[in-house]
């Protein structure tokens, strides 16, 4: 071997060794999280936003910190009302909470789900109808721009009041009463007259008087304070809204393929998860809200209430229907599907 020649590869050895020791010695290049923002109409103290913290925290451990979870409660980054173009237009990444009844005529067949008769239990009617959602193309449709990571049922609402009590659909005569989606039927229906207004605006409506009561879940009554100024309960259980959580398309379609397995795998189990804190909250806010004193709880008698659901249900199925008509959209089928999902139930 030539000196020269030597002397090079010596040189070579020397540089390259070194510099191997030192890869196999450095620490692992560090992965920056995949940031996603998380957009609410509701306070990060709501049973809703606690629920889907809590899942979220383990989609963080699931993925090993490849995504991470920045929260915007209260409408702070997208309005109840904006959900879905928020969320397609990716002003968040997700939104927790998107209700069909928040957008009248939008999600039309979607909101066959709100019609009466409901389930009592928001366990068994987020599993129920997550599963009917699940299994019908046409609902699906119309949240095509955004991808569903999971649906969910309210507890029934009931008929509150500020100053007058409400024992036979006659009690309402005269009375405004705030609601929404396929509720404003069933109002109309038992003689009372339908405010549409947005949660937020609900309080001053009711301490002006501008509004005589509201139907909605007790919940609502701690959370907004409403407890406050409605005094009369009257229970009812013929309305229950549907929620979404949704996630913008672009957000989705850039996570690995190990990140969006675990995000596909929320709607197994995250469903019965959000109804059982439904149920949960409403049975607290009730011991609650009696609590207080000043509250009076009205218990409709069988035949009673018998009559309520009836004219609730018979009111919201027409002007259901007829609205699925008038956009040439197979309405009957639709309802009797959803009354074939929960008839086992029911009976």
């Amino acid at each position: 071997m030539k000196p020269k020649f030597f002397l090079i590869l010596l040189a070579l050895v020397l540089t390259v060794v070194p510099l191997f020791s030192m890869c196999k010695e450095a620490p692992a290049l560090q992965v920056k999280p995949i940031e996603l923002k998380v957009a609410s109409f509701l306070p990060m103290t709501d049973h809703q936003n606690v629920t889907l913290k809590r899942a979220f925290d383990k989609v963080e451990k699931l993925t090993k910190g490849k995504v991470r979870f920045t929260y915007y409660p209260a409408q702070t980054l997208v309005t109840a009302k904006a959900a879905f173009e928020g969320t397609v237009e990716g002003r968040c990444d997700i939104f927790n909470g998107a209700l069909p009844c928040y957008n009248p005529g939008r999600f039309l067949l979607t909101s066959v789900i709100d019609l009466p008769p409901n389930i009592p239990s928001a366990e068994v009617a987020s599993v129920v109808y997550w599963d009917f959602f699940k299994n019908n193309k046409l609902l699906q449709n119309e949240w095509k721009e955004v991808k569903v990571l999971a649906g969910h049922v309210q507890v029934p609402h009931d008929l509150h009041t500020t100053a007058k009590p409400i024992r036979t659909m006659g009690d309402l005569k005269g009375l405004e009463i705030r609601t929404v989606g396929v509720a404003v039927h069933m109002v109309k229906a038992w003689g009372g007259t339908p405010v549409f207004l947005p949660m937020s605006e609900a309080y001053t409506a009711l301490q002006k008087g501008i509004c005589d009561g509201m139907t909605t879940n007790w919940g609502q009554l701690k959370a907004n304070k409403l407890a406050d100024v409605l005094k009369y309960h009257t229970r009812v259980g013929v309305f229950a809204a549907s929620f979404f959580i949704i996630m913008n398309w672009d957000s989705y379609n850039s996570l690995p393929p190990d990140v969006k397995k675990v995000f596909d795998d929320l709607s197994t189990w995250l469903p019965r998860e959000f109804g059982k804190s439904w149920d949960r909250d409403e049975a607290a806010a009730i011991d609650w809200t009696m609590a207080q004193g000043g509250h009076t709880m009205i218990t409709l008698t069988p035949e009673e209430r018998a009559k309520w659901v009836k004219k609730a249900t018979a009111a919201a199925a027409a002007a259901w229907l007829a609205g699925a008509k008038a956009r040439g959209l197979p309405g009957e089928k639709i309802l009797d599907a959803k009354y074939k999902a929960i008839e086992k139930y029911i009976k």
